[in-house]
């Protein structure tokens, strides 16, 4: 029997005993409401979709409704303390209502309950090995994404300017960076929705799912609905990308083109030949002018 029920039982079977037994029983239910309640564990469960902030204010997450979350012990009348991925974390109060942690369902995969999330990139022959958002820790995005309308044309090299990374897991944190910088509001960061490469590119020889084949991006100006923006993990202004790293982009491009996700006759180019910067670096950005279908007009 549950403690609930026993409880209940306790309570009712309580009015058929004389009075200084009553008294004892009742006493013994109060004790072992209490030892239940200690023992709960309280969650704090989203009413409406809201942003989770770290201890420094930053922006880490999106909170989608019907996802709970334990809570830890220094809260206040406007934050919420919780548990976000194995880190402290916050979220408004009024965004929350307070649950047993053992009558609440499972918390959710990132952007299960999100009709708006980013759908997971269709697995295509001939691709290289592509790390999913699930595998590499993405956060949901904050607003619902926009399909592609038309099959891009143009594809566009970039550089994330930051130290490189040579496993998986070095790669993943680079990448959940990223994502951070991204979506984190200015000037801390850009304020997007989401991670905005369609793809990543580390020199573990993966590729890394940011807003994949089908999503509208936020990596060129003025291009985002009609080209991809692929992005080597590190800083290439004055060396190349490790061969691992340059075979993965061009098996993905060419796999993209094999499966109709880039149009066959797609214009490649760098960053800075649409936009004032010195992205992709500049040893990279001479080199993919040998690349294929290289134009810079």
């Amino acid at each position: 029997m549950s403690g609930k029920g026993l409880t209940d039982r306790l309570v009712h079977e309580n009015y058929m005993l004389p009075f200084y037994q009553r008294m004892k029983w009742t006493i013994f239910a109060a004790i072992l409401t209490i030892c239940q309640r200690i023992n709960a564990k309280d969650c704090a469960c989203v009413l409406s979709r809201d942003q989770i902030l770290n201890n420094d204010a930053g922006f880490v997450g999106t909170a989608l409704q019907g996802e709970c979350f334990p809570i830890l012990g220094h809260s206040n009348v406007t934050w919420q303390h919780i548990q976000y991925h194995d880190q402290s974390a916050w979220i408004a109060h009024s965004s929350v209502e307070t649950r047993d942690c053992d009558s609440t369902v499972p918390t959710t995969t990132p952007g299960s309950l999100d009709p708006t999330a980013v759908r997971p990139s269709p697995k295509l022959p001939g691709c290289p090995t592509i790390i999913t958002r699930d595998e590499w820790g993405a956060m949901p995005p904050s607003h619902a994404m926009t399909l592609l309308t038309e099959t891009p044309k143009y594809v566009f090299i970039h550089h994330g300017a930051t130290s490189p990374c040579s496993t998986q897991q070095e790669c993943s944190t680079r990448v959940r960076s990223y994502q951070t910088f991204h979506m984190s509001a200015p000037p801390a960061g850009r304020g997007w929705w989401d991670i905005g490469y369609s793809f990543m590119v580390g020199e573990d020889g993966n590729v890394y799912e940011g807003r994949g084949w089908d999503q509208v991006g936020a990596h060129t100006y003025g291009y985002n609905s009609v080209g991809l923006g692929i992005s080597f993990i590190g800083d290439f202004r004055d060396r190349l990308p490790n061969p691992n790293a340059i075979h993965a982009a061009q098996a993905l491009i060419k796999c993209g083109m094999e499966n109709g996700k880039i149009i066959g006759n797609y214009i490649l180019k760098g960053h800075r030949d649409v936009g004032n910067t010195e992205c992709p670096g500049q040893t990279l950005y001479d080199y993919i002018q040998t690349w294929p279908h290289y134009n810079r007009n």
